[in-house]
């Protein structure tokens, strides 16, 4: 069992039900150079950046991509892993296999 699993689902697939042009404008607010990103550095003392137009640019974009993208790639990750047999991974734990190896093979 994975903790936090249904925030995990929430927030991997809401991107595929909100439309782009939505997600587009609470990126843009909250990257602007007066958003809660740089609201959140400050607290650890880092100064200011204009997310949306420097070099940090297109680091944003990736994010937003990947995020908006991984959703379907989480559904078939999640599907391949729910459908791997029960006595498999009793075999596992009885063998003391740990979570994360578990996990890898």
């Amino acid at each position: 069992k994975m903790p936090f699993k249904s925030q995990f689902r929430t927030f991997f697939l809401t991107p595929m039900m909100v439309p782009i042009a939505s997600i587009v404008l609470i990126w843009q607010v909250l990257f602007h150079y007066n958003g809660m990103v740089n609201d959140i550095t400050a607290l650890f003392g880092a100064g200011k950046i204009d997310w949306l137009k420097s070099d940090h640019a297109q680091v944003v974009i990736i994010v937003l991509f990947l995020w908006k993208n991984l959703g379907y790639n989480m559904i078939l990750f999640m599907a391949a892993l729910s459908s791997i047999p029960k006595d498999i991974l009793e075999v596992a734990v009885l063998e003391s296999a740990k979570p994360w190896q578990i996990f890898i093979y």
